[in-house]
């Protein structure tokens, strides 16, 4: 039978949130800037990607694109580090904390990057000091979205879970939005070789913004209700992995979200996170155009978390899903059309990459609330945490398989590639979700037993 949110308890007094709340909302903000950080973070390299790598390594335009992928994926590889070691704290002692810790290191381990020393001053110092820097605002990155992917969609009203927790999730597309808009204003204030030379230091103080703006809310923010409620009734755990891996079923529920993860969150980073990169490289695209493009794309990206978020909880989580992935096999092949498009047809650049911010925004949506609703509350942060830090650590490694396919057979080869690792990380995924159980409702099943249990 398919399972919608009316297949849970919706009336009061039954300990499941009928509401959305004053607190929902504050739970609601820190969660949004937290998606907004971490995918600005994770990257705010794409957008200066070209100028970036000739200042750390000067050179032929592939080899400090390896290099930049390079940092880029040392980073992500030890996002589900910094998951697997904050995770636990986040299911024994509390949400918030981890989050705080999380906050602070990624935003200043990034935001340091406008200070590195290039090439020319220090030589080979330059590219190891910034795959170092990569390395800790890894950590800090896997363990801020541990917390912020459970905050929100942990609280809220069974009926209200897939539309704010779209919102939530769309704060990663007003990242690529903010990140467009900073682009725009480096662009104007430095021009020429004054944009390649020192404009890419200031685009680093873009993730201080979001930054500042969460802290207040941080520090008003109740703790997650759930999660105090499970830890009263001493539902939680000591030993977070010994009891996720103990059971079979646990184990088989993990791999297939895991796949669902590596799958989603793969065709993500090989779509809009590269487009920056792939316009200027292969179309010609000037720095003005790349930022309008991708201001365009993230308000559709915005559009399909919000529309994914209220379908998904209509259908539930499994259908939608696999609807989705299907779609986004045939969509895969439109990336060799943009590889052949010039700079200069823009309206044709723009309604070729649409599709790739909103058909994927919808199964990205979807896969949020399918991860928060399979793992229950003592393992949540952990699991959701390890399992979208594991996608994204891998998705890391697909573009520097490209850039080394593009050194070898040429520019060319950017598009075919790509459009190959499309194909088979949808399938990949698509797999996962027919393999998978319908979690919708767990969350709402799981409230109203620490409901009943108080009862007696």
């Amino acid at each position: 039978m398919r399972m919608t949110a009316s297949s849970v308890p919706q009336s009061e007094g039954t300990g499941v949130p009928t509401k959305f709340t004053s607190t929902n909302g504050l739970q609601l903000s820190v969660s949004f800037v937290t998606y907004l950080l971490d995918i600005l973070s994770f990257i705010i390299i794409s957008f200066i990607a070209i100028p970036f790598g000739k200042a750390i390594l000067p050179g032929s335009v592939a080899n400090s694109l390896l290099v930049v992928w390079g940092g880029f994926a040392a980073g992500a590889v030890l996002r589900p580090l910094g998951a697997a070691i904050v995770g636990p704290m986040y299911d024994r002692i509390g949400r918030k904390m981890g989050i705080t810790v999380g906050l602070i290191g990624s935003t200043l381990f990034t935001a340091v990057l406008g200070l590195l020393p290039t090439y020319a001053e220090v030589g080979i110092w330059s590219p190891i000091l910034y795959i170092v820097l990569r390395l800790i605002a890894g950590l800090f990155i896997g363990a801020l979205i541990a917390g912020g992917l459970v905050f929100t969609t942990e609280n809220l009203p069974e009926k209200l879970r897939g539309l704010f927790t779209g919102f939530a999730e769309s704060g990663a597309n007003w990242a690529h939005f903010l990140g467009a808009a900073w682009l725009i204003v480096i662009s104007v204030f430095f021009v020429g070789t004054a944009y390649d030379t020192v404009g890419w230091r200031y685009y680093f103080i873009v993730v201080l913004i979001p930054f500042f703006f969460v802290l207040p809310f941080l520090y008003f923010v109740k703790e997650s209700d759930i999660f105090v409620r499970t830890k009263a009734k001493k539902k939680t755990t000591d030993h977070v992995y010994r009891t996720m891996f103990a059971k079979g079923q646990m184990r088989r529920t993990f791999l297939i979200t895991l796949f669902a993860s590596i799958g989603i969150l793969g065709y993500d980073n090989l779509t809009e996170n590269q487009f920056p990169t792939f316009l200027h490289f292969i179309n010609g695209v000037s720095h003005i155009n790349i930022a309008t493009l991708v201001l365009i794309g993230a308000l559709g990206a915005f559009a399909g978390s919000i529309v994914g978020g209220l379908i998904s909880q209509k259908t539930g989580r499994r259908p939608f899903g696999i609807v989705g992935l299907i779609i986004m096999i045939p969509l895969s092949l439109l990336f060799l059309y943009l590889g052949g498009l010039k700079g200069t047809e823009y309206y044709l650049i723009l309604m070729t990459i649409l599709p790739f911010y909103f058909v994927p925004a919808l199964t990205k949506v979807n896969l949020t609330l399918f991860l928060n609703e399979t793992f229950p509350t003592s393992l949540r942060s952990t699991g959701v945490g390890i399992n979208w830090n594991l996608g994204y650590g891998i998705a890391a490694i697909w573009p520097l398989f490209i850039t080394y396919g593009f050194k070898i057979y040429g520019p060319s080869f950017y598009a075919v590639g790509e459009t190959i690792f499309l194909v088979l990380l949808a399938i990949v995924s698509l797999g996962a979700f027919i393999l998978s159980k319908e979690p919708i409702g767990n969350i709402s099943r799981e409230e109203l037993a620490l409901s009943e249990g108080n009862a007696k």
